[in-house]
């Protein structure tokens, strides 16, 4: 609880006493000034709605974690500080309307970074944007063109808006940045990367005259790490509408070795944890667990192609899914085609689990020893099957050899190969029976279903 506190309210007494009735009547107050109901309030935050009910009714803080408070602090789109204390310390995020009758909108950052940040560099009035980078660290590579224009207008207006009126307008939300670890005197964005393409754009298109060069942004900069600055960027980005799920999915796997370098074990709940996710309950954490689970699978059990594929949206997030469990790269590349052309039984992500499952050979149909070749299988729905056929064709093919060589000793007739693949058929009838070694001879027969059947005591 000690992190989420103001720094002049952090006593030694790791329960440091808050004043909850003031917590309370500022909850009350904005759910009211932004006309929210109790449900939607909880749904959006992202918090239990018995336990907002209890403390609003009771005022019971039995549940009423580091969590919950960061959740509310980011619907109201206020700073920790004030939702503790009601007072807004001096490098408090805000939103960028701070009207107390206003729904203000909620940041999906500020409540990250009172949760995550001790320590901030003194606040400034804003720094140039053309001293601002964006940082190689930010997964996020693309940026939809409309969204940044449309953004961009909406700050173009603001700004005409500030410059008849004489007042504050057109200014950004908080960029969050960091001093620039090689490039002295310039500083990286950890979030807030659309923002500053927005301005970018709107200083190419005059919108602020002649000394749009010298335009300055509202940042926060604070001192930390490559983990945190990931850690915020994923933060924000979760947030967004429709994010993409492959650059989601690289963003995790750089968080996860990012966190293993630091001797952190980078599990699923850790990662979730940690870039914002719901963990507000059980159902909630498995739910964030299972979540980045699965967008990890895509860099990890994805071939490049099929990466591609998803970024270039010729494919689905739901086949790619399918692709990933295989894990089988060679039948993942040969599906990206029938996928991509749309053919009838490819579509849905069922139909690509059933493809996958016809190529695959049940290992008892293995007349080889499979010792060795654990790599090779893999278990679907209990069931142990061989996932490469052209190496099960061969190994089966060689092991029938073998059997056609050692049979061969035995009998006086000798021991044939016939593959029911190329015209080697086999029919009982056509031969009689005898138990004279001297006179029989035997059959290995390959079929077509790739089974291996030995018949002996065979003679013409």
């Amino acid at each position: 609880m000690n992190a989420l506190l103001p720094a002049a309210a952090r006593p030694e007494d790791p329960r440091p006493e808050i004043d909850w009735n003031g917590v309370r009547s500022r909850v009350r107050e904005r759910l009211a000034a932004g006309k929210y109901s109790l449900t939607a309030a909880c749904k959006e935050a992202g918090v239990d709605q018995g336990t907002m009910s209890k403390f609003l009714a009771e005022g019971s803080t039995k549940e009423i974690g580091a969590g919950y408070l960061q959740r509310l602090a980011a619907l109201f789109g206020r700073s920790l500080d004030w939702l503790l204390t009601g007072e807004e310390g001096a490098n408090a995020v805000r939103t960028p309307s701070d009207a107390a009758d206003a729904a203000l909108p909620a940041d999906p950052v500020a409540a990250a970074v009172a949760l995550q940040m001790d320590e901030w560099l003194p606040g400034r009035p804003g720094i140039p944007v053309h001293l601002i980078d964006a940082s190689p660290l930010n997964y996020r590579k693309r940026f939809d063109e409309a969204a940044v224009l449309e953004l961009a207008d909406s700050l173009a207006a603001e700004a005409v808006a500030g410059a008849e009126d004489g007042s504050e307008s057109g200014v950004l939300q908080n960029l969050i940045l960091r001093v620039h670890p090689t490039k002295p005197g310039r500083f990286e964005i950890a979030a807030g990367e659309r923002r500053w393409r927005a301005a970018r754009l709107n200083i190419e298109r005059g919108v602020y005259g002649e000394g749009g060069d010298a335009v300055r942004v509202p940042a926060r900069v604070g001192k930390f790490d490559d983990v945190k600055l990931l850690e915020l960027a994923l933060a924000e980005n979760a947030k967004r509408e429709d994010p993409s799920p492959m650059e989601e999915a690289r963003g995790y796997a750089e968080l996860r070795r990012l966190l293993a370098a630091s001797g952190v074990e980078p599990t699923a709940r850790e990662i979730a944890t940690r870039v914002g996710l719901d963990v507000s309950d059980d159902k909630a954490l498995e739910a964030a667990r299972r979540h980045v689970q699965l967008r990890l699978q895509l860099v990890d059990r994805l071939t490049e192609k099929a990466q591609a594929a998803l970024e270039a949206e010729e494919i689905t997030l739901a086949q790619a899914r399918a692709l990933a469990e295989t894990g089988d790269a060679a039948f993942i590349d040969e599906a990206l085609e029938p996928i991509k052309n749309d053919w009838p039984a490819w579509r849905t992500a069922d139909q690509i689990r059933n493809q996958y499952r016809n190529r695959l050979i049940p290992i008892a149909k293995a007349f080889f020893k499979t010792e060795g070749l654990e790599a090779e299988i893999v278990e679907v729905d209990g069931e142990r099957y061989f996932a490469n056929p052209a190496l099960f064709d061969t190994r089966q093919r060689a092991a029938a050899e073998a059997k056609v060589k050692e049979l061969g000793r035995k009998w006086g007739g000798g021991a044939r190969l016939r593959d029911a693949r190329t015209g080697g058929h086999f029919h009982e009838g056509d031969f009689d029976r005898t138990t004279d070694e001297a006179q029989g001879f035997a059959l290995v027969v390959l079929g077509w279903d790739r089974d291996v059947a030995v018949h002996c005591e065979l003679l013409k």
